[in-house]
């Protein structure tokens, strides 16, 4: 008896075992029935058992179920007769196994495994169509046995079905006068025992320690410090070249340890992956959906992506956030008015109405009590506006009623007044800045206040995903009014003002320290302190039923555990905001010049700061003001005596409607002769040319 094993499957996952029947006194059926008892005991002892064959009454099924009916272990397991309507026959009493428990493998045992028995002259073409309705492809931890004749192990092993099994064995049976020899350069010579097939099964266990140089397909997009590289063209799908970032130091670590190559492309339309109302997903999502790549690198975790696409450990997270201007400048035409909030501006009113007219009661009520000479409202109003502006008048109240009121009004407005000029001061020499937005809410109100809009990149990743399907009004209102624009497009709009960029944090934070950063570490952007988007984190998408996903998800949880994950990202963003400064460096002293600073510079230009126009420029705005109410009141009493003469000349007229002062304006009173009397005649117009 010999048997050898040839590897037939592209990662060298596949083992085929040819049993030859030349023992004397041993027939070939029952040695495949010792075989097949000896592969089940010893491999799938733990294993829910699924026995197939197109017809169970004869040919190799019924040899594959006597050997396991006379095994010494109650195995559970269904028999599939694929004659049949209905194809499923339950053996197991009370259990109830549909065929739905199969393909969505019932977590009630803790392997599964199938032996296939595939007679002489058996139509293949019911056993794979089982395999591909049962979703064999997505299961590649399955057990799956297969038993037949020899010139059915190519067309069994090679359909498309078994694509991912990482434990697939063909019991290839022939006799020695029709025996079919098979041979290979590099296959392992066996002995011909029920334990070396065993053996030979649990081969599979440590298969995965090294991939043998396997060229495996990897998707990606541009996100660094994640990931960055070189396109070879910006059409979509194209080859891309890796550079130093942190999926790259992971993946070639991984790669090294287990052997593999890779070549890395971009998704056929370049965008990370949402979902279209036909079930399909776009981008990378969509590769991996559609088995056109073996993994991507960093794809975040979403619920609604599980059913197409399975994940890695996570091994980092990177929320939401949203980036805008940094706050502008207050006008200084308000800078008089700033030092003290609007509150304290009242009650400072409220407080000098009081003092005046406490004031001007009091010493209503010393003259009548004491007989002296009051003091009129006129004169206590100003009284009490001199002192609270620093101008008191020279002549006081002698009582000590008054005195005391006037003592303890002074003190109180020279406290004011030394807090006001103090603020003044600083806020002349250090302009107040306009509040910035913290959150969405914050932007909704300055949207309805000062036209503000938002933006999103055309990446149509998770983030979109997430503000598509979000329940919350605010998130919902943000979506409904997103505007879709390129990188650049976004951080200028940002920079011109009242507009925000919705982003990923890492991902902002790199392009804003290489690119909108100075030589002195000045950035006119702004990052919001509310981050959004909770998701699970990033992980590695791959596609249904990739074998080698447990392996290199072992190895990444490594790296995770190590601590080498944080301190890699750490140092791509330090060095890439490090490099991004020297080369400006660089290219400034190129120049013989100096770098110009960004438009909101904050830096200090000296020891002193020098008032300009600028800082006083309130100061001159109420000048102006007071000029302008001057110049009303000049007008309105120059219209009040003209109308006041007008009256005296007219007697018949009515101007009951008009305000008359026949002082008003001596000059004009002295120029026309005075009012004339009342029982004077009127005085006609000359009407002559």
């Amino acid at each position: 008896m010999s048997t050898r094993t040839v590897y037939a499957s592209h990662l060298g996952l596949t083992l085929l075992l040819l049993l030859r029947g030349a023992c004397v006194g041993v027939g070939v059926d029952e040695y495949v029935g010792v075989v097949v008892r000896g592969v089940v005991e010893g491999a799938l002892r733990d294993c829910h058992l699924v026995v197939v064959g197109v017809n169970i009454d004869s040919g190799i099924v019924p040899v594959i179920l006597r050997s396991l009916d006379a095994s010494r272990l109650a195995l559970p397991r269904v028999v599939v007769n694929l004659k049949e309507e209905g194809w499923l026959k339950d053996e197991v009493a009370g259990v109830g196994l549909e065929y739905e428990d199969m393909r969505r493998r019932n977590t009630r045992f803790g392997c599964w495994g199938m032996v296939v028995g595939v007679s002489e002259g058996t139509d293949l073409q019911p056993i794979l169509q089982f395999l591909e309705r049962t979703q064999m492809y997505k299961w590649p931890d399955a057990y799956l046995v297969f038993v037949g004749p020899v010139h059915l192990a190519t067309p069994s092993l090679t359909h498309p079905a078994l694509r991912n099994a990482a434990h697939l064995t063909y019991l290839a049976y022939t006799n020695a006068t029709t025996a079919a020899s098979l041979s290979a350069s590099s296959a392992a010579s066996l002995s011909a025992s029920p334990a070396a097939a065993t053996s030979a099964s649990a081969e599979g266990e440590d298969q995965f320690r090294s991939l043998g140089g396997v060229r495996l397909r990897v998707v990606t997009m541009d996100w660094f410090p994640f990931i960055k590289f070189r396109r070879s063209s910006n059409q979509g799908g194209t080859l891309v070249t890796p550079l130093d970032s942190l999926d790259y130091r992971m993946l070639e670590t991984i790669a090294k340890h287990l052997n593999f190559t890779y070549e890395m492309r971009v998704p056929w339309d370049n965008q990370w992956g949402t979902s279209t109302p036909s079930g399909n997903w776009t981008g990378i999502v969509g590769t991996l959906q559609h088995q056109r790549a073996d993994f991507s690198m960093m794809l975040s975790w979403l619920y609604n992506r599980l059913p197409v696409v399975d994940y890695s450990r996570i091994y980092s997270s990177e929320p939401l956030v949203m980036v805008t201007s940094k706050p502008l400048p207050l006008p200084q035409a308000l800078a008089l008015v700033r030092p003290f909030s609007g509150k304290v501006w009242m009650l400072t009113l409220a407080c000098t109405v009081v003092a005046w007219v406490v004031l001007w009661w009091l010493q209503e009520a010393w003259a009548w009590a004491c007989g002296g000479r009051g003091l009129g409202a006129g004169r206590a109003a100003l009284l009490t506006w001199g002192i609270l502006l620093e101008d008191p008048p020279y002549k006081l109240p002698k009582n000590i009623t008054a005195q005391m009121v006037i003592g303890w009004w002074w003190v109180c407005c020279m406290l004011l007044a030394i807090t006001y000029r103090s603020s003044l001061i600083a806020h002349l020499t250090v302009p107040g800045k306009s509040s910035s937005l913290e959150s969405l809410e914050d932007l909704l109100e300055a949207h309805e206040r000062e036209g503000w809009t938002w933006g999103y990149e055309p990446t149509y990743g998770s983030g979109w995903e997430w503000l598509k399907i979000n329940e919350s009004p605010t998130v919902k209102q943000i979506f409904n009014s997103i505007l879709v624009l390129n990188l650049e497009d976004q951080l200028g709009r940002v920079i011109a003002g009242r507009h925000a960029f919705v982003t990923w944090k890492y991902y902002i934070r790199a392009i804003i320290g290489a690119s909108y950063t100075d030589t002195s570490g000045y950035t006119p952007i702004h990052t919001a302190r509310e981050e959004f988007f909770n998701y699970g984190g990033y992980g590695w998408g791959y596609r249904k039923g990739a074998p080698f996903r447990h392996r290199l998800d072992t190895l990444k949880g490594r790296l995770i555990e190590s601590g080498l994950i944080p301190l890699w990202l750490d140092q791509l963003l330090e060095a890439a905001g490090r490099e991004a400064r020297i080369s400006r460096r660089r290219k400034v002293e190129g120049r013989g010049g100096e770098e110009g600073r960004p438009q909101y510079s904050t830096v200090d230009e000296g020891p002193r700061v020098v008032l300009g126009l600028g800082h006083l420029q309130g100061l001159f705005y109420l000048l102006s003001m007071g000029y302008g109410l001057a110049l009303l009141a000049f007008i309105a009493e120059l219209l009040a005596t003209v109308m006041d003469l007008a009256s005296s000349y007219y007697p018949n007229a009515d101007f009951s409607n008009t305000i008359t002062r026949s002082d008003s304006c001596p000059l004009l009173v002295a120029k026309y002769g005075g009012s004339p009397s009342p029982g004077s005649p009127d005085i006609v117009p000359n009407t002559e040319k």
